[in-house]
């Protein structure tokens, strides 16, 4: 650990603290980075106050837990700061303070108090922080101290180990034959592994290695590239183990004039007529047989690879609350057992693949495998139609998407270790969404356009309902779900069921969103064009309404933890801000979508595909396969769904700048957020289901944010490589694995290979609460009773840990 600097306390001088607390490996306290008798958060929450080079460390002074707390804000969270009062004599506690605006949308105010200049030498302390992190993230000189500790330099293996995606082992697991390995004649219906993007010639934003059908050539995949937004190609994403597969890609070029490109028809007719050889089976019956080991030195071997990590798990991470020691469940296929499996499936003839460029390698003999585990915003937006409403009398009720709705059927709910059924909650369903005017719903991510495209965008072109040339889109079944089902069958069905063809095209942004991109050479697939394949929009709004809808959902956060809260209006607050309706669109169509891929292949895409088609994809993944609900599995999508497949995750969370040198509010998105999210709404339904915790998501999110690791800094994997960031920074996924006791679920217990859970219940997820929520007892908490429209929204385990924080008598 770096040695700190001399600290120099501010706000009181006669009383330093004696000493600094521990920090992570590379962080030191700035120069006058030390301020004494600060609140924090809240008014009645004061301590001290110490700006590293990595955070913003609060310390309580009064402590009246058994293991001290603390706050901890990374300062490349911080989006903004400001000076809120005005002259001394007007000074007061609640009125002369610092606003900090976090790119969570969250706002973290800090007051100093009546010191002299107190207030100036801090905002002077942490703006100089923001200015240098740009150039100099925090994630290296982390990675540098890490490796100065232990007096070695990075390796070949830990560049490997940065990575939890490698192709050469997941891909064969669905039944992918590598480069030059297949015939095109015998493997007409299989898929292969291509390297054509190995220099980054066909899209910047795609990894090197991507997944066609053996019977599209490269050749026509360049021809292809030229007819999808950004190069995104349509690309395998999973195979179900009905042989039926998930594939993503961006928006056709079709414009206006529904332009139509051949050798792309064909690749999607290939994928309508392929099957996958997967293995999830045989890797299923290997892993169960690993959790159940026959004799004793295998038990005690695992034994010490839980206690091997234990020693390892670092003892200065802010954010993990160690937990009791147990025996995390072993799920993690191992080179030993991949060969297996590929033995079991006659993959011998399976080439190892090439090494990609950028000095990244992806060869799997040769990795450690033990255990797997306020943004500014445009008042300019207009808000949709559409509405939502938390009933009372229901716990924690949302709205049920008009997209699908699959209510009538028999699931279980389990909440604290009871059942209800979804026929005992009441749950009020939106109005099917209005068009919204195309200057809202146009492209999401276009950082440049030219004059003649910002004119068109602007203008209001609202398709009607009775526009000739909508009826005929109808007809040729590219269509928006509610019109695809009357009033009366909305409830009681699955509208992708309804057609015998082999393939869906699902685009998930609404009609209106879809035809303003036409305008500026973007599109739909046509139904008329793809005859072997039904088409339907999902009716999923932009990352500018999901930005919008955060910060709704954190302002009603915020204002139920004020100390004059009224509870009783923060049902109402989280239903306005439509957070909750989001997450149960998405949720409700990932569901329908998994039922539907037993019988149809499924091509999923947005604008560019990179924001709401990765949520989309990852979710039917998790629902339909066990595998993904292990922590090996779950990391294992997040890194190649995510991270590999090009999430902007510089430009969605603040890291990158524009060429002013600032961040442009407009890119930030909670869309990777948001995802976790509905794993978490998952995750509080069936909780044995899943092998990791909510512990797990909320680490995750917090260090998407953090610049603590490299994984979330670069829009694409280009760039990841260009930067080296794997051989500089560290890895969360590595970080994860040596760590597991920490986020593994001791009552993980799988019992069903596809989940249909119900989604009637909606929970805020405490990711979104004020930072002191753990420390001070909320007025809401006070006797007699907690209001009901509070507690039928925090997760009971969030009560519990507020309900600590009461003072013993």
């Amino acid at each position: 650990m770096s040695e700190s600097p001399s600290p120099t306390p501010m706000a009181n001088p006669s009383q330093a603290p004696s000493t600094v607390p521990d920090l992570l490996p590379g962080e030191i306290v700035n120069n006058e980075g030390i301020f004494e008798e600060i609140a924090f958060s809240a008014l009645s929450l004061s301590g001290t106050l110490y700006v590293t080079n990595y955070r913003l460390l609060f310390i309580p002074t009064i402590q009246n837990r058994p293991k001290p707390q603390k706050i901890s804000v990374p300062l490349l969270a911080l989006l903004s700061i400001e000076k809120i009062g005005g002259q001394r004599t007007s000074r007061n506690p609640s009125s002369y303070y610092l606003k900090v605006n976090l790119k969570d949308t969250r706002i973290l105010n800090i007051y100093t108090g009546s010191h002299n200049h107190v207030r100036s030498k801090l905002f002077s302390s942490i703006d100089n922080s923001l200015r240098i992190i740009p150039d100099q993230p925090f994630c290296f000189s982390y990675h540098q101290a890490i490796y100065l500790a232990k007096q070695t330099t990075p390796t070949d293996q830990d560049e490997i180990d940065w990575f939890q995606c490698l192709f050469s082992v997941e891909y064969p697991l669905m039944g992918v034959l590598p480069p030059e390995s297949h015939d095109i004649e015998s493997d007409a219906h299989a898929w292969r592994l291509t390297n054509i993007n190995n220099d980054f010639s066909l899209s910047k934003t795609y990894p090197p290695f991507l997944c066609v059908p053996c019977s599209v050539s490269d050749e026509d995949l360049k021809e292809i590239a030229k007819f999808r937004g950004n190069g995104r190609i349509p690309v395998l994403s999973y195979a179900h183990i009905s042989g039926k597969t998930v594939c993503r890609s961006a928006q056709p070029k079709a414009g206006l004039t529904s332009k139509r490109n051949d050798k792309d028809e064909n690749l999607l007719k290939a994928i309508s007529q392929s099957h996958a050889d997967h293995a999830w089976q045989q890797l299923l019956d290997v892993l169960h047989q690993s959790n159940h080991p026959s004799d004793e030195s295998e038990s005690e071997s695992h034994q010490q690879v839980v206690e091997h990590h234990e020693e390892e798990a670092p003892k200065n991470e802010t954010e993990c609350v160690p937990q009791p020691v147990h025996k995390p469940v072993n799920l993690l296929p191992n080179p030993y057992t991949i060969n297996k499996i590929r033995m079991s499936l006659n993959l011998s003839r399976r080439k190892s693949l090439p090494v990609p460029p950028r000095s990244v390698s992806f060869s799997t003999n040769e990795r450690r495998h033990s255990m797997l585990p306020s943004v500014a915003e445009s008042d300019e937006t207009k808000e949709p139609s559409s509405s939502i409403s938390v009933s009372t009398p229901a716990p924690s009720t949302v709205a049920t998407p008009h997209t699908t709705s699959l209510e009538n059927q028999r699931e279980e709910q389990y909440v604290e270790g009871e059942t209800s059924h979804p026929s005992e909650r009441s749950v009020d369903s939106p109005p099917p969404s209005s068009t919204v005017p195309l200057s809202e719903q146009g492209e999401e991510d276009k950082d440049e356009q030219t004059a003649e495209h910002e004119e068109l965008k602007t203008q209001s072109v609202t398709p009607q309902p009775e526009n000739e040339d909508v009826k005929t889109e109808s007809e040729d079944q590219t269509t928006s779900l509610q019109e695809r089902a009357s009033p009366s069958e909305k409830s009681s069905r699955n509208v992708f069921l309804d057609h015998g063809k082999p393939m869906l095209i699902i685009d998930a942004r609404p009609f209106a969103a879809a035809f303003g991109n036409a305008i500026v050479n973007g599109g739909w697939e046509k139904g008329k064009n793809h005859p072997f394949a039904s088409c339907s929009f999902l009716n999923i709004d932009n990352i500018h309404e999901m930005r919008k809808s955060m910060r709704g959902l954190t302002t009603a956060c915020r204002n139920l933890f004020r100390d004059d809260s009224k509870p009783e209006n923060f049902a109402e607050e989280v239903r306005a801000s439509k957070w909750s309706y989001h997450v149960n669109l998405i949720l409700t169509s990932a569901r329908s979508l998994v039922e539907a891929l037993s019988a149809h292949h499924i091509l999923i895409h947005c604008t560019d595909g990179w924001d709401r088609t990765p949520a989309l994809t990852s979710l039917i993944s998790i629902l339909s396969n066990p595998y993904f609900r292990t922590i090996h599995g779950f990391l294992t999508l997040i890194d190649r769904e995510w991270c590999l497949f090009g999430h902007r995750f510089g430009s969605r969370t603040g890291f990158k700048r524009n060429a002013k040198g600032v961040v442009d509010p407009n890119q930030i998105s909670p869309t990777f957020v948001q995802f976790l999210d509905c794993v978490f709404q998952i995750l509080m339904v069936c909780p044995t289901e899943f092998e990791f915790t909510e512990r797990t998501l909320r680490f995750i999110a917090r260090h998407t944010t953090s610049g603590l690791f490299g994984n979330f800094l670069s829009d694409t994997y280009k760039e990841m490589a260009d930067k080296a960031y794997p051989k500089k920074t560290e890895s969360i996924f590595n970080h994860i694995r040596q760590n597991l006791p920490r986020f593994t679920n001791p009552t993980f217990i799988p019992s069903q290979f596809t989940l249909h859970p119900s989604l009637d219940s909606f929970y805020v997820w405490p990711l979104y609460f004020p930072h002191h929520w753990k420390l001070l007892v909320p007025t809401f908490l006070a006797p007699p009773l907690i209001p009901d429209q509070v507690a039928r929204l925090i997760p009971p385990y969030a009560l519990e840990r507020m309900r600590e924080n009461q003072p013993h008598s």
